[in-house]
């Protein structure tokens, strides 16, 4: 198991590099952020996501991180066919 949010997704970049979506753009919160995850899903693909840049903050945003069975045992450190 990750012992936190930042390893978790520098693991995630490292070991499972398709499960991990960064998007470097500026993004509003409110609307766009969701908007590119219904995407995604739509194209049948459910990665985490890391948004760099939020409009008018500081910090960035992970967001989807319990779409699917694959990023959840990422995160606990166990292969995706372990995981019912």
């Amino acid at each position: 198991m990750q012992p936190d949010l930042r390893t978790f997704l520098k693991t995630l970049k490292k070991d499972h590099p398709d499960q991990l979506l960064t998007i470097t753009a500026e993004t509003a919160v409110e609307y766009s952020s969701t908007a590119v995850a219904l995407e995604l899903e739509k194209q049948g693909r459910y990665p985490a996501l890391l948004f760099e840049r939020l409009a008018g903050s500081e910090v960035r945003m992970a967001a989807n991180l319990f779409a699917s069975r694959a990023v959840i045992a990422a995160g606990l450190g166990i292969q995706a066919a372990q995981f019912s």
